[in-house]
């Protein structure tokens, strides 16, 4: 879903979940929460547009890529995603649906970048060149002309 970049956002921390995208993985206080693949994307995407709301054709548009879906089943994959969160529709403390209008996650979203590996250092060698002086090409020319 996300491309592979520098500085790219590696995971989302929502209320008490951690949302690891380069892992592919969900975890609440570090156990693990099993997510469908469909359902992951789902919660990515929320994630990634917090706080904003999204309407569900731009849902189906990021999640489903060009899949042509009705609204009852993006209703039922949120339902599903509820259900692993153990969130409530009546009394939502992740996912607030907007009726007519969209989706969007309650909490606030946390959005990181966790670089497993140190960059290495990168030495500038250029500001280190010595250029020759002058002086001393002119010298070569001056030896060039009398010995020859």
């Amino acid at each position: 879903m996300l491309k592979e970049g520098q500085n790219q956002v590696t995971r989302y921390v929502i209320d008490d979940l951690v949302l690891d995208i380069k892992r592919c993985e969900l975890r609440r206080d570090e156990s693990p929460v099993p997510l469908p693949k469909l359902s992951f994307d789902l919660l990515a995407c929320l994630a990634e547009s917090a706080p904003a709301l999204m309407s569900p054709s731009e849902i189906m548009a990021k999640v489903w890529q060009g899949r042509v879906i009705g609204d009852e089943t993006l209703k039922q994959r949120v339902k599903l995603l509820r259900k692993a969160l153990g969130d409530n529709a009546s009394d939502p403390k992740y996912i607030e649906v907007v009726r007519g209008q969209g989706y969007r996650l309650v909490p606030a979203v946390k959005a990181e970048s966790v670089v497993n590996q140190p960059p290495s250092v990168m030495l500038d060698l250029a500001a280190n060149d010595h250029f020759p002086s002058i002086t001393g090409i002119q010298q070569h020319k001056w030896w060039q002309r009398i010995s020859l």
